[in-house]
């Protein structure tokens, strides 16, 4: 006979949307909290001050621990894909983080699972992020290398490097074609 040690179920916390228009004082501050928590170096200079990177997120999802405090987020900007002449919907994910204290349980994975289903939802093509490849390939991203920014004022398109994918609808990344990539770029 064998005895099994039940383990306690560990509660997942649930993810919420928040669009960027109504995020107060307090949910501001333990935003940039917690980038600043995930984020060390050059990075936390620039979550001190805003919580964003670069440029504002219209939406995000996050997740709280049992006191409210934010412990899981990512930021979602609009962008658009020019492929072969063909104008689709992708999704920008960016400054995804978990809190140290909270790492290794699979927040990431929930919530980006949250946010492709909502990007489906709302007919977007693919889902572009700039990471490293062991986090998210767990998932469905991909290593892509044929995304160039939208050259402005006659420029030519500039390659965009070290970026990944994952395919939301049933159209799928072409691998031979050059894609343009405009909107929020990093």
């Amino acid at each position: 006979m064998t005895n099994k040690i039940q383990e306690k179920p560990i509660d997942v916390p649930a993810v919420e949307y928040i669009e960027d228009k109504d995020i107060d004082s307090k949910t501001d501050y333990q935003l940039r909290h917690l980038l600043c928590t995930s984020f060390t170096g050059q990075q936390h200079w620039v979550f001190a001050q805003h919580r964003y990177f670069s440029i504002p997120y219209p939406r995000r999802w996050v997740m709280r621990n049992e006191k409210g405090q934010l412990i899981a987020q990512v930021g979602l900007h609009d962008k658009t894909l020019t492929i072969n002449g063909t104008t689709l919907k992708a999704g920008g994910v960016g400054d995804v983080c978990v809190h140290p204290d909270y790492r290794g349980r699979g927040y990431i994975r929930i919530i980006l699972k949250t946010v492709h289903n909502w990007m489906q939802e709302n007919e977007y093509s693919f889902s572009i992020l700039w990471g490293k490849v062991s986090v998210y390939q767990s998932s469905g991203y991909t290593n892509i290398d044929n995304i160039y920014k939208n050259g402005e004022d006659d420029c030519e398109p500039e390659k965009i490097e070290g970026t990944m994918v994952k395919q939301i609808s049933t159209k799928e990344w072409p691998k031979e074609s050059k894609v343009l990539m405009r909107g929020n770029t990093i």
